[in-house]
């Protein structure tokens, strides 16, 4: 049996990804959110996804990266966008006022079911976490917003470990 390979990407080609998706999800924000009095922005990272890379390789991450974006667009289609930021972050927006109860479990529901449907060489499991920020009450720019939300998922991971969401509050800015 011969040793499994890992591809692993180079510094510069993680940075244009990351950067490619930071910029998309900067024009998706303003497209979104532009004709819409208020909205809902919300940026997830995969929990201990790492694990997944270091025991299928990097081909397989990448393989359920793809299928995770596809898995969230769909399930927020008609309502909303997703994107991969990179890495392991995702951007979803949401122009109106769904309530980030309504639109956090969705997005988590679809990550598990995502890695729970999608074979590879043996079952994967892979949750979410995710941040939520409101607009314009949290933020009037698309960097700001994704900043609160980002905030909010820190937390949520401190709070709740994995697996959980947290919306941006102000109390969150004095700590």
């Amino acid at each position: 049996m011969s040793p499994r390979r890992h591809h692993v990407p180079d510094e510069a080609s993680v940075y244009r990804r990351a950067e490619t998706g930071l910029s998309v999800g900067g024009r998706l924000l303003s497209e979104r959110l532009a004709g819409s009095s208020d909205g809902l922005v919300a940026v997830l990272d995969l929990d201990r996804f790492g694990r997944i890379n270091e025991q299928h390789g990097v081909d397989i991450g990448d393989a359920l990266l793809a299928h995770i974006e596809r898995s969230l667009q769909g399930a927020v289609e008609g309502w909303g966008d997703a994107l991969a930021l990179g890495g392991d972050q995702f951007l979803a927006v949401f122009p109106g006022h769904p309530s980030p109860a309504e639109a956090a479990p969705i997005l988590l529901a679809a990550v598990r079911r995502t890695a729970a449907h999608t074979r590879f060489r043996r079952r994967v499991r892979v949750t979410a976490t995710a941040g939520l920020a409101r607009w314009p009450e949290h933020g009037r720019t698309g960097g700001i917003l994704v900043a609160a939300a980002d905030r909010a998922l820190r937390q949520a991971k401190a709070a709740v470990e994995r697996n959980g969401w947290a919306e941006f509050r102000t109390e969150l800015e004095e700590h």
